[in-house]
């Protein structure tokens, strides 16, 4: 693969993230706008989640049995969620809202699926994976960015939907001209680059790894936090925290930001294993989220800002790290598909597991229920790790 095609499917992610990371910053205007609660918005962020999963596996599933122009899905899916974002705040109702938000994620399934699957096959250092994770970030922070920053330069909602739609069009196009093959030679060394994916043989036998299941469980409760943070920080520090919705959405740009520089200091990192860098994030994730509970609403706002970039910085490189953790461990590379569906799960699950909770308790238990999530995944990982090294032993 080329160097100017690996860079447009870098790219391709924070296109991606910008789109399905405006609603949240927008949730309590949409409330108000249709007059329905909060929590409501979980059953959107579970539909979205939903075609997440499915399209992102359905895309696998098809490019196995058939050739499929993945540059051209790409592109025309991170096109196809920025004209939607570009008319958000445009519609009319709930339906509506949630009919284009199930779209946008669908076409983010498309893209993250296709892009981290061409540039992990491509790029056996785990560069390329931990720059596309960081710009991710970097489109995940962009988005509440230019939320908070509009709402407090006066713009109103449908105006902000524009402009960050608009410039998410920009990226699709820049996408386009950088990972469309320009000559047929160029199309030639895109399918010898795909093949082997495709070529990889089936492990023998129906039964996975019992570590690799443990590190499947792993994976789904860190992205069912990571997920509830994306999905309901705003609405939480809002109603509990007692923040401005631009101050909201600006705490959750600080936590994606500190998620931003903890994977791009991964990219120079050189580690022996992936066990300590696991242990200790998901240490330093716990002690951040004891923090901001201990401290509480009685925050100012700056200092909330500082702890939930202490929290992004600390959950950064845990995704990544795991699926290098899978290539370690595991040979078949299969097993890597099988783990990122099981992150797509966890981002199914996450919202509305949290919504649910919200329902029986109050959004003002928000930091507790993060807590109570950390604890599952901390255990989790534990047992995972252990696993990994009981077999080692045996071998």
């Amino acid at each position: 693969m080329t160097a100017k095609r690996k860079i447009g499917l870098v790219i391709s992610l924070a296109g991606f993230a910008i789109s399905v990371n405006t609603l949240p910053s927008l949730v309590t205007w949409f409330s108000a706008k249709f007059a329905i609660g909060s929590e409501w918005f979980g059953a959107i962020f579970l539909l979205q989640a939903a075609a997440f999963t499915f399209f992102s596996m359905a895309i696998g599933r098809l490019h196995k049995t058939k050739k499929m122009p993945l540059n051209g899905i790409v592109t025309a899916s991170l096109l196809i969620s920025a004209i939607f974002l570009v008319f958000i705040g445009y519609n009319t109702s709930f339906i509506i809202l949630t009919f284009m938000m199930i779209i946008i994620g669908g076409c983010g399934g498309l893209v993250e699926s296709i892009g981290t699957t061409l540039l992990a096959d491509s790029d056996k250092n785990g560069r390329m994976l931990y720059l596309s994770q960081f710009f991710y970030g970097v489109g995940a922070f962009s988005a509440p960015l230019f939320v908070g920053a509009l709402l407090k330069g006066g713009l109103q909602v449908p105006q902000i939907g524009v402009t960050i739609g608009s410039f998410a069009v920009g990226v699709g196009l820049l996408v386009f001209f950088l990972i469309i093959p320009s000559s047929k030679s160029e199309k030639v060394i895109q399918e010898s680059v795909v093949l082997p994916v495709q070529e990889v043989p089936v492990a023998t036998g129906s039964k996975l790894p019992a570590s690799f299941i443990w590190l499947s469980l792993t994976m789904m409760s860190y992205v069912v936090l990571e997920s509830s943070i994306a999905n309901w920080l705003p609405v939480f520090l809002e109603k509990s925290y007692k923040l401005s919705t631009a101050d909201a959405s600006l705490t959750l740009t600080c936590y994606w930001i500190g998620l931003c520089i903890s994977r791009l200091f991964f990219m120079f990192f050189k580690k022996k294993s992936t066990r300590g860098p696991l242990a200790l994030h998901v240490a330093f994730m716990l002690a951040s989220l004891l923090l901001l509970v201990t401290l509480g609403p009685a925050l100012p706002t700056f200092v909330t800002m500082l702890i939930m970039g202490l929290v992004g910085y600390a959950c950064g490189p845990v995704w990544p790290l795991l699926i290098e953790n899978c290539s370690a461990n595991h040979a078949d590379a299969h097993l890597i598909m099988y783990l990122v569906g099981a992150g797509s799960v966890g981002a199914l699950t996450g919202p509305v597991l949290t919504s649910f909770l919200f329902s029986i308790t109050d959004i003002n238990y928000m930091g507790y229920i993060l807590i109570a999530y950390c604890v599952v995944l901390t255990i989790l990982l534990l047992k995972a790790l252990s696993m990994e090294k009981t077999k080692e032993v045996l071998a």
